[in-house]
């Protein structure tokens, strides 16, 4: 009977140490753009990415495009985004712009701890899900591929599901799932949502961006849309998803396994911001 408690002790505390599997940060990205090479990274445990790249072509007097790729990404942070950026000259005869394309995906753990509360395991509070997407959209010349940008984030929690979500196909308008040009729109989408969750809770924060930059076409002939003109996306760090205090719950212990601060609570940061004009008027 003593062997089976013991062996009964051992397996409890192996099962204690073993971590979830899904209990790590995760980031992966991935960009492509004509007459470059793919670049892909990232994995479980990446919590830093960054890559760049840029391509041209010349063949004077008919044709002349650049072409930039850049993103950047940090759990940290909670942020996320790609710029791509293209030229094209095309002044003698019809040609189709450079195309570009950046994909990327983000997971964070988020601990509810009682902290200073002294509330139990199981305890009910709130916590604030704050996410954002915002850039702008300039499309020149006359349509050709088209082109597509999707931003989704959520706060997740097992036994119940989406606690708060994001998505631009369905909180953009107009709709920029699918565009062509000419487009010039800036894109600002943000939520600040106070969702319930339980102390002892362990909270995924998910963000996945798309963006694909299909060139546009330009004429040197007369008739014909302008010969030359710009094509971007233009949202570098601009998707983020965060996890805050909610009023009342200042004292809980909320820490991130990708090292991401937690966003102070709106009075909080009030109170700071009044702080730190009072001294600035102190000086004067």
């Amino acid at each position: 009977m003593k062997s089976i408690i013991i062996m009964l002790s051992v397996l409890v505390l192996a099962a204690i140490s073993i971590p979830s599997a899904q209990s790590a940060p995760y980031l992966y990205a991935s960009t492509f753009g004509f007459y470059m090479d793919g670049w892909s990274d990232g994995g479980s445990g990446t919590t830093v990415l960054a890559h760049s790249d840029s391509s041209e072509y010349s063949d004077p007097p008919y044709l002349y495009w650049t072409l930039s790729v850049q993103f950047e990404a940090d759990t940290a942070q909670g942020k996320m985004g790609a710029d791509l950026l293209s030229h094209t000259s095309a002044p003698i005869y019809s040609r189709t712009g450079p195309g570009a394309g950046a994909d990327a995906y983000m997971t964070d753990y988020f601990h509810i701890g009682a902290g200073d509360t002294g509330l139990p395991i199981g305890a009910e509070v709130q916590i604030r899900f704050l996410s954002g997407f915002a850039g702008n959209i300039l499309l020149e010349g006359s349509p050709s591929g088209g082109c597509y940008v999707h931003y989704n984030s959520y706060i997740y929690k097992s036994s119940v599901g989406y606690l708060a979500t994001l998505n631009t196909d369905t909180d953009v308008v107009p709709a920029i799932t699918s565009m062509y040009p000419p487009v010039n729109q800036i894109v600002n989408t943000s939520i600040n949502q106070v969702v319930d969750v339980n102390v002892g809770d362990v909270l995924e924060v998910y963000s996945f961006f798309s963006m694909d930059l299909n060139g546009s076409g330009y004429s040197g002939e007369p008739g014909y849309p302008a010969s030359e003109g710009d094509n971007n996306l233009g949202f570098l760090n601009s998707g983020y998803a965060r996890v805050g205090y909610a009023a009342g719950y200042e004292g809980l212990d909320i820490w991130s396994e990708g090292g991401a601060t937690i966003i102070p609570e709106p009075a909080t940061i009030c109170l700071l911001g009044l702080g730190a004009l009072s001294l600035v008027s102190r000086k004067k």
